[in-house]
C-alpha cells in the first residue's frame, strides 16, 4: 500500500505539469501540496548551492566559480518562470476542489491577511456536492 501512495504522488506531480494551463479541472488537496513541495525542493536546494558557490567564488576570485553560479541561477529562475503557470493552474484546481471559484485566488491581494485565507481555503477537503467536482 505504501509504494501505491508513492506511485499515486508521483502521477500527481506528473499531472502538475500535464495540466499546465488547465484552468478548469481540479486538483485534491494532497494533489497541490505535493506539487508545491517537490516544487520547493527543486527551488530552494539548487538555489542554495548556487547562493554557496558565489560566496566561494566571491571568497577566492574565482571568475570560473562566478560564471557556474550564475549559470545555475540562471537555469533556476528559468525553472521558476516556468512552474508558474502550472502552479496558478494547480491552486485554481485545488480551490475548485473546495467548491470555490477561480476569482478567490485574488484573495491574497488583501493586505496582511490574504495569504492566510487563501490557505486557508487550499487546505479545505474536497467538497463533493460542488458543481466543479461533476467530472
Amino acid at each position: 500500500q505504501r509504494q501505491m501512495c508513492i506511485r499515486d504522488r508521483f502521477k500527481a506531480y506528473k499531472k502538475y505539469w500535464m495540466g499546465y494551463v488547465d484552468f478548469t479541472g481540479r486538483s485534491s488537496c494532497s494533489d497541490y501540496w505535493f506539487a508545491y513541495l517537490v516544487n520547493v525542493l527543486i527551488t530552494w536546494c539548487p538555489y542554495i548551492v548556487v547562493a554557496v558557490v558565489g560566496i566561494i567564488s566571491s571568497s577566492i576570485g574565482s571568475s570560473a566559480l562566478a560564471i557556474i553560479s550564475l549559470i545555475l541561477g540562471l537555469i533556476m529562475w528559468v525553472y521558476t518562470i516556468g512552474e508558474f503557470l502550472p502552479g496558478l493552474a494547480v491552486i485554481v484546481g485545488s480551490l475548485h476542489d473546495t467548491g470555490y471559484t477561480w476569482p478567490y485566488i485574488f484573495t491574497i491581494f488583501i493586505p496582511f491577511v490574504g495569504w492566510i485565507i487563501l490557505l486557508v481555503l487550499l487546505c479545505k477537503p474536497t467538497k463533493v456536492e460542488s458543481p466543479f467536482n461533476n467530472s
